[in-house]
């Protein structure tokens, strides 16, 4: 076998068809029905790319940015033909934490293999998150057989970003190929589309092939780069430090992170951790490959006192190798008093959309746990993939959901939202309540007072939180999030059109196996779908996740923090009698709920901004909704129950659209103000 290169090869800027991870990744591959079989190693590829290093490296090239190691094995895959002509692309992730060490070097080739048989190919390098093409190049011509390609390029890693890089080839109907995998540590290594896939892409990394024990599966492809930049020879990141809570009195675990950017593999990694005036030793024993990563743990000697204490971990040596440059992070433990704790408030987000058809156990199971623990649990339905889906809880999608229906308590446990961590018992989730209310729980939350301007569409909260234990971080580990939930959300007052966004699918519907559960069994003589009032709709989060500086990282035990924000009241709100304001406190260590507190937006001090009558404008109802006329100023206009259904600027005469309906007109003009009642 012989090295081989693209004769005829045309750098291109535009017109890229690539079809990127952005679009949409399927983490369980639905075509391993096209595999026919997995053959052995290819010892001359292997030989090949291990040939390409320089001399003084004996493992990882330093200048090669690939999630690919270098010493891996190459293995065949054999493939059924296409019945019907296609396009096939492959492609690999080098994500951000691997382009952050190649910014500024050029790409001056890629090196990859290609699968056999293909005609035509074209290579790019895109945007894995937006799409974006970076660089592309076409060829012509037919390639039979395996061969380790240099493909000229000019691109210049000019940011931190997830990159796709992958090629597409073009094959006739009938024609069976080949192609290589190597073993790898990362994920989205592998990506498959086909011609036939439209928009979907299939990440075959974990494709479940028998007998493969190389972990993730990858595609052999290395983006050759020159520059400063690149992979140094030892270089290990810690990548956490675990933030325990304990019993006061009682020791905690030590749990650490390392990941591997080195090039050279890691056999040994010596530590100290130091939590106050205590320092302690350690190795950890074990190989990390390039890449990879490998959790480690000890034992922390008891703490007698109620605190949050620091603990960081620092690594010392690699392979035996003293580090010249600090290598720290920092984790926590935090030792509660259980004679002080407080009763955790119980939070369920729980993962639902009108079209998933198992959903309404979710709502059953939210509803019954909202009449057996009205003082103790607060529920917030995030949809998702729905009318009623707010991009503001996108990052609790992503960071917690796993699946449909689904749900996490306080954040610290996923559990199903109906039957809980049972294998299918009747309100099993009943049995998860009490465990997660009586867990220690270092601080008490309250939200001190709240205020609703309507006027200004602004909503105005003071939150408290008082903790049992003593803090002295240098970073703040709590923070306070705000949400606003509303029950009664349906689409009865909206034309059939819209109306049927707002249906409920059921697949419990003519469903005899849940005839004897007594809480499901009245959705089985209900039909395929069902119109519904949805209650705890998140409608609106301030920073789900946390809001960063609300709270400050040092305070005693007894002291009380609080935090007053400001935010706009939101648009889509139906009726705000029927809304919630929920104050979250967030633990930015652990990522849980620590505690939270509910009020009801209807019991919400009303506030107005001081005004003056507005005398110049003009409200008249005409066919479909008001004309507003006024100069400079903004019409907001609210239903009978408060909730603000329009917001326009007026300069001169506005028309306002409205459905049928009782309606408040407020036209504003600085502190001057114009209000008319009016009926359609």
């Amino acid at each position: 076998m012989r090295l081989k290169k693209l004769l005829v090869l045309s750098a291109l800027l535009c017109g890229v068809s690539a079809v990127s991870v952005a679009q949409n990744v399927a983490s369980n591959p639905l075509r391993t029905a096209d595999l026919k079989a997995v053959t052995g190693e290819l010892p001359e590829l292997r030989k090949m790319v291990r040939d390409m290093r320089t001399p003084s490296n004996k493992v990882q090239e330093p200048k090669w940015m690939t999630t690919v190691p270098m010493d891996s094995a190459f293995y065949t895959l054999n493939w059924n033909a296409f019945a019907q002509d296609t396009y096939l692309e492959y492609s690999t992730v080098i994500p951000a934490d691997v382009v952050s060490r190649f910014v500024g070097n050029k790409v001056k080739e890629i090196q990859l293999i290609l699968p056999t048989k293909g005609n035509d190919p074209s290579f790019w390098i895109i945007d894995a998150n937006t799409g974006e093409q970076l660089w592309m190049a076409n060829a012509t011509g037919t390639y039979q057989d395996f061969a380790l390609l240099s493909i000229p390029c000019d691109w210049t890693v000019d940011k931190v970003r997830d990159l796709q890089v992958g090629y597409t080839l073009f094959y006739k109907a009938g024609v069976q190929y080949s192609s290589v995998i190597v073993p790898c540590a990362r994920d989205l290594t592998w990506l498959y589309n086909d011609s036939s896939l439209g928009q979907a892409v299939y990440n075959y990394s974990s494709m479940p092939l028998k007998g493969w024990k190389g972990g993730y599966i990858a595609l052999p492809i290395y983006c050759v780069t020159e520059g400063e930049g690149g992979f140094l020879e030892n270089d290990i990141q810690i990548l956490g430090v675990s933030h325990s809570k304990v019993e006061m009195g009682s020791g905690a675990n030590l749990n650490f992170t390392l990941s591997n950017y080195g090039c050279t593999p890691v056999k040994d990694v010596a530590y100290n951790y130091t939590m106050g005036d205590k320092i302690a030793s350690g190795t950890t024993g074990g190989s990390i490959r390039f890449l990879g990563s490998a959790s480690f743990s000890g034992k922390i000697d008891a703490i007698e006192t109620a605190q949050r204490i620091p603990l960081n971990v620092e690594i010392t040596s690699i392979n035996g190798e003293s580090l010249t440059e600090e290598n720290v992070a920092e984790g926590s433990i935090t030792a509660i008093d259980p004679d002080k704790t407080v009763d955790r408030m119980v939070v369920m987000e729980e993962y639902t959309g009108a079209w998933c058809g198992w959903c309404p156990r979710g709502m059953v199971g939210m509803e019954k746990l909202v009449e057996e623990y009205p003082d103790n649990f607060i529920p917030i339905a995030v949809h998702a993939n729905d009318i009623m889906q707010e991009a503001a809880f996108n990052d609790l999608l992503a960071s917690y959901s796993g699946g449909f229906p689904g749900s996490v308590l306080n954040r610290m446990k996923q559990v199903d939202p109906y039957y809980g961590s049972t294998n299918g018992t009747p309100f099993g989730i009943d049995n998860n309540i009490l465990p997660m209310m009586y867990t220690l729980t270092e601080a008490a939350v309250d939200i001190e007072g709240a205020e609703i301007d309507r006027e200004a569409g602004k909503v105005k909260v003071t939150a408290s939180a008082t903790f049992s234990i003593d803090c002295n971080l240098k970073d703040a580990p709590y923070c306070f999030s705000y949400v606003i939930t509303e029950d009664g959300v349906n689409g009865k007052d909206l034309p059939a059109s819209q109306r049927k966004d707002y249906l409920q699918s059921n697949y419990f519907s003519t469903n005899s196996q849940y005839t004897s559960d007594p809480y499901l069994k009245h959705l089985t003589s209900m039909g395929s779908y069902i119109e519904v009032d949805f209650d705890h709709v998140a409608r609106h989060a301030e920073d789900i996740l946390g809001i960063a500086g609300s709270l400050s990282g040092k305070f005693n035990a007894g002291d009380k923090l609080s935090h007053t924000y400001e935010f706009a009241l939101p648009t889509n709100i139906k009726d705000l009698s029927k809304c919630n304001l929920i104050a979250l406190l967030v633990d930015k260590g652990t990522g849980e709920i620590v505690n939270a507190k509910q009020i009801a937006l209807k019991d919400v001090t009303a506030v107005e901004s001081a005004t003056a009558p507005l005398a110049s404008a003009e409200v008249k109802v005409v066919a479909g909704g008001v004309q507003v006329s006024a100069d400079d100023a903004t019409v907001n206009v609210y239903t009978a129950a408060g909730a603000l259904v329009a917001q326009q600027a007026v300069q001169g005469k506005t028309f306002v659209a409205l459905n049928a309906g009782n309606y408040v007109v407020r036209v504003v003009k600085g502190n001057d103000v114009f209000v008319k009642k009016v009926s359609l």
